[in-house]
């Protein structure tokens, strides 16, 4: 992914099809499922909400590539990687494609609860932070 694409997007700022996350966490989730049922958006993982670069480890792809996964209907959904100021960022752009939700009531113990317009196929947990 081209660095000077990220940091356009950086200053662009958040907004209605754009989110930023400093880090892993279950929001991502919330939001692959929120740009899946309105406008098609982009998540950039590794930069905090004011835009600071906070970079993420390589393994995040993994996981969010497990979010991903876990949708049902399927998500389309593209993650790339660049490197602003020597950090990793990953950049997720979700395709709008009909109604999903997310939540950590959808899961109990690992295991997949079905409910409409989700369902988790995977075993992880929504309630700590996975980057550890």
């Amino acid at each position: 992914m081209d660095k000077k694409y990220i940091e356009n997007l950086i200053e662009k700022g958040e907004g209605q099809d754009l989110d930023f996350k400093s880090r892993f966490t279950n929001d991502i989730g919330n939001g692959v499922c929120a740009f899946a049922n309105t406008n098609d958006g982009t998540i950039l993982v590794g930069v905090d909400n004011k835009g600071a670069i906070a970079g993420v480890s390589k393994k995040v792809e993994e996981q969010i590539a497990n979010i991903i996964d876990s949708c049902d209907p399927p998500v389309r959904a593209a993650i790339e990687t660049g490197i602003v100021d020597e950090k990793n960022i990953l950049v997720v752009k979700v395709k709008n494609l009909g109604r999903y939700t997310a939540g950590k009531e959808k899961y109990m113990s690992g295991l997949a609860l079905q409910t409409d317009h989700y369902q988790c196929r995977k075993s992880w947990s929504w309630g700590r932070n996975l980057e550890k």
